[in-house]
């Protein structure tokens, strides 16, 4: 099977939201533009299945090629991954504000306002819906990107690098820990409902509340409800609620009567609530030692009917949702403590920027309290050698890992 002006074709799998992996092709031509996309789909459709199609197609004058002279396939890969991870990174380090970015000039001076009002603006929601931030991982029909879980780690480590915590753990409440249990176990018709807000972010904030009392102990759920017709109603109280007080969408967990008493995961279920249902209330908003723009509240529920068909999932199949979706929360909580880390190595600290106190704490580190001594310019030692004792009560010295002493 040859096409015209085709010289070498690459045939490898990309991550698809439908059908989770869609097959994408690189097509070297010898003169560009003598070919276009859906020609090339065509082509291939009339001497293969047409599930096997190509995707994706795209062109170039020249694919990678070994010694052997045959397509370096996994080096065409490679270059997509990263262009990819390169457009996802360039676009969130530019994400505006009430007009300015979130990182360098735009971010950081916003930060500390931010933490001092305790919450981030909601002007925040919007900018980040258009850019395809909101529901990255979510069908196209509902408002999502259709992306993979890839793009979702690039963002959350962008997020993470933007120096507020509280941003970082906003988002990943929003797209990895709240909003996948409307996404994977909602109704047809909350999903079509729903989604498109979630994925705008005109509807800020959603929150997931499903530990009461428990901390992560899912299985310890308090929160009650009962069937009451076309409506469950609820009684119970969920502290320290992440996003709690902004929230318009909310999560939340709740143990319906089972016969089965001795298992503590049966009879938990899933289910959506808005904000203005009767019944529910928050009760204070929580003031933090850090991370204040990333609010905290406890919420109540006082006889809160919520319609039958908000439930999500099957009738006491909640612990198993939730216990899913902590598997993502725990892979996002890395991804920012990894590239929050990672972040302050790249302010120059006082020994890069040519400063050299002689004495007092490690220069590197403002936490070190390793003592160095004070040595004339001439007699200092070389980076990576043994630091010397200094004049000190103290025998015993930890070396600091940030010092070249």
């Amino acid at each position: 099977m040859q096409m015209a002006g085709v010289s070498g074709v690459c045939v490898h799998g990309i991550p698809d939201a439908r059908w989770g992996e869609a097959v994408k092709a690189v097509v070297e031509v010898r003169a560009a533009g003598t070919h276009t996309a859906q020609a090339v789909t065509d082509f291939v459709g009339s001497k293969i299945a047409r599930f096997k199609r190509p995707h994706v197609v795209v062109f170039t004058d020249a694919l990678p090629r070994n010694a052997e002279g045959a397509v370096d396939r996994e080096a065409v890969k490679s270059k997509w991954e990263r262009a990819r991870r390169e457009g996802v990174q360039r676009a969130a380090r530019h994400v505006p504000a009430g007009g300015a970015g979130l990182r360098g000039q735009g971010g950081r001076p916003h930060v500390e306002e931010w933490e001092q009002a305790g919450q981030i603006p909601r002007s925040i929601w919007p900018r980040m819906g258009e850019l395809g931030f909101l529901g990255v991982e979510y069908d196209e029909k509902y408002g999502g990107a259709g992306a993979d879980f890839l793009t979702s780690a690039v963002l959350h480590e962008e997020m993470a690098r933007s120096r507020s915590g509280s941003l970082a753990m906003a988002v990943g409440v929003q797209n990895d820990m709240a909003s996948p249990h409307l996404y994977w176990t909602g109704s047809e018709a909350l999903k079509e409902k729903y989604l498109p807000g979630v994925c705008r972010g005109p509807v800020p904030l959603r929150h997931r509340g499903d530990r009461a009392g428990g901390g992560s102990d899912v299985a310890a759920i308090k929160t009650r409800a009962v069937r009451d017709g076309d409506h469950y109603v609820l009684n119970g109280s969920k502290m320290f609620i992440t996003n709690g007080a902004m929230a318009d969408l909310y999560f939340v967990a709740a143990r319906l009567p089972t016969s089965q008493s001795d298992k503590r995961h049966h009879g938990i279920s899933m289910f959506l609530v808005e904000r203005p249902t009767p019944g529910f209330t928050v009760s204070r908003k929580l003031d933090k030692m850090g991370m204040r723009a990333s609010d905290t509240a406890e919420l109540a529920f006082e006889d809160m009917r919520v319609p039958a068909e908000n439930l999500l999932g099957q009738e006491g199949g909640g612990f198993y949702e939730v216990m899913r979706i902590f598997q993502r929360e725990r892979l996002v909580a890395g991804l920012h403590a990894t590239a929050g880390a990672s972040a302050p190595s790249r302010t120059p600290s006082p020994m890069s920027r040519g400063a050299t106190p002689s004495t007092g704490r490690c220069p590197r580190s403002r936490w070190c309290g390793t003592s160095w001594p004070s040595w004339p310019p001439s007699s200092r030692p070389a980076a990576g050698s043994p630091m010397p004792r200094a004049s000190s009560t103290r025998t015993r010295r930890t070396r600091c890992a940030r010092s070249p002493w």
